[in-house]
């Protein structure tokens, strides 16, 4: 989760003016947080190197529901790679 006044590529603007997207990224910094919490190293790996493509995927977005899309996919690979 990044802090809106220090918000400053577009895909964070959108988050910051759209409440359902600010939402969509509490909740991704949750269940991130949750399994990086007691995850195996080779786990906390893979969730870093994810992150990264997540971010640029995000900022290829020109919509909100652009946005919104990307950060239900994140979910879901945080979630996968937390299963595995």
């Amino acid at each position: 989760t990044f802090k809106c006044r220090y918000g400053k590529t577009s895909s964070e603007k959108l988050v910051c003016k759209d409440g359902s997207l600010a939402a969509a990224d509490r909740r991704m910094s949750a269940v991130y947080y949750s399994e990086m919490a007691g995850a195996p190293a080779q786990t906390k790996s893979a969730l870093r190197r994810t992150r990264d493509v997540f971010l640029a995927k995000r900022e290829r977005c020109a919509s909100e529901s652009c946005v919104a899309r990307v950060y239900e996919e994140r979910i879901a690979e945080i979630r996968r790679i937390g299963d595995q």
